[in-house]
C-alpha cells in the first residue's frame, strides 16, 4: 500500500487544509463541490489541563489530496503529475502560491473550476480511498475467485445457473425439506427461507433482497 496515503489514512484525521478547490461536475449543475488541496497534517495539544490549547505540526508530512488528483485524473481527464509527489518547496517551507499555481495553470480550461487560498482546520478521511485502491491494485488478484470475478464482470441471472450452486426456488422448498424440520426463530418471508434452506446445504449463490436478508440467511442456516 502506498506509504503516501497510510501518511494521511493513519489515526490522525484532522487536517489544517490550504488552499481550495470549487468546480461543478456538469456545466448546469447547481451544486458547487469544494476540496482541499494541500493537507497538513495538525494535532491540538497543551502543557497541563489549565494550559491552551494549541495546534501543533503531527509527525506525517504534509501532502496533497491524493483523492482529488485521482478524481480529476478519472471523471475529468485532467492528470496532474507535478503533484502526485513532493510538493514544491522554497526556503520557509511548502510553496503554496506554486502549488496553487500550477492548479490554476492544469483546471484554467475548465468551465467552473477555481482555485481558492482559503485556509481551514477540520477533520478529513481517506479510507474509502485507500480501500479503492487496495482493491484496484489487487484486481488480478481478487478476479481468480469465481465470486468475486462474477461481482466484476457478470450479471446477476448467469451466476449459479449450474445444479450444483443454483439458488433453490421458494415453491421448491416444501419438496425438498419437511416443513416440520424448518427452524425459524426469527420471521422469514419465501424468499429468506430459500436462502436460508440454500445456505444450509453450502450451495454458493448470490443473495439478493431487503436490507438484512444475508443476515438472516446466514443466522438461520445454522439452525436447519
Amino acid at each position: 500500500m502506498d506509504s503516501r496515503l497510510l501518511s494521511l489514512c493513519g489515526t490522525n484525521t484532522l487536517f489544517l487544509a490550504a488552499g481550495f478547490l470549487r468546480w461543478k461536475k456538469t456545466k448546469d449543475d447547481t451544486h458547487i463541490h469544494r476540496a482541499p488541496l494541500v493537507l497538513v497534517p495538525v494535532r491540538f495539544e497543551r502543557r497541563s489541563a489549565r494550559s491552551p490549547i494549541q495546534i501543533a505540526h503531527h509527525e506525517d508530512d504534509a501532502r496533497f489530496n491524493l483523492t482529488l488528483l485521482e478524481l480529476l485524473k478519472r471523471d475529468f481527464y485532467l492528470p496532474i503529475p507535478e503533484l502526485e509527489g513532493k510538493l514544491p518547496r522554497n526556503k520557509s517551507g511548502i510553496d503554496l502560491p506554486r502549488t496553487f499555481a500550477t492548479m490554476r495553470h492544469k483546471v484554467r480550461d475548465a468551465p467552473g473550476f477555481e482555485v481558492l487560498e482559503d485556509l481551514a482546520l477540520s477533520t478529513f478521511s481517506f479510507a474509502k480511498y485507500l480501500m479503492w485502491k487496495d482493491l484496484v491494485a489487487r484486481k488480478d488478484k481478487l478476479l481468480q475467485n469465481r465470486l468475486v470475478r462474477h461481482l466484476i464482470d457478470g450479471d446477476e441471472d448467469s451466476y449459479g445457473e449450474s445444479e450444483s450452486s443454483a439458488p433453490i426456488a421458494p415453491k421448491e422448498i416444501d419438496r425438498r425439506r419437511v416443513p416440520q424440520g424448518l427452524l425459524t426463530p426469527l420471521p422469514a418471508d419465501s424468499s429468506q427461507i430459500s436462502a436460508v434452506v440454500t445456505a444450509s446445504e453450502n450451495r454458493d449463490f448470490i443473495l439478493i433482497g431487503p436490507p438484512g436478508t444475508g443476515v438472516l440467511a446466514g443466522v438461520l442456516s445454522r439452525w436447519t
